[in-house]
């Protein structure tokens, strides 16, 4: 079975959608639609709140495998952990492999 992916940064879900990979939510549905726009959200996938701070009783009820994350919400990650496992992903950084899981 695909894995339940929440995925809380605009730029690791366009990624996952540019490479055929639905997540089941992301945060912050509306930034998407004003500012992303394409690729176009699926409307099936949910929006699990605020980026600094996503509802985390719907996180549980998504029972996601994974959730994706930023280093930027480290200081939330203790919480999120709770839900699920939680790797963090730098995208706009210089160092490392940001690909790499």
């Amino acid at each position: 079975r695909p894995l339940r992916i929440v995925c809380l940064d605009d730029g690791l879900a366009e990624t996952l959608l540019m490479l055929g990979v639905r997540p089941v939510a992301i945060a912050d549905r509306e930034v998407w639609e004003t500012w992303v726009v394409e690729p176009p959200l699926p409307p099936e996938i949910a929006d699990v709140g605020t980026l600094l701070e996503p509802n985390l009783e719907f996180l549980q009820q998504l029972k996601p495998d994974i959730i994706l994350s930023i280093p930027y919400l480290d200081g939330i990650k203790p919480q999120l952990e709770r839900v699920a496992p939680v790797k963090t992903i730098g995208l706009y950084t210089e160092a490392g492999e940001p690909y790499r899981l």
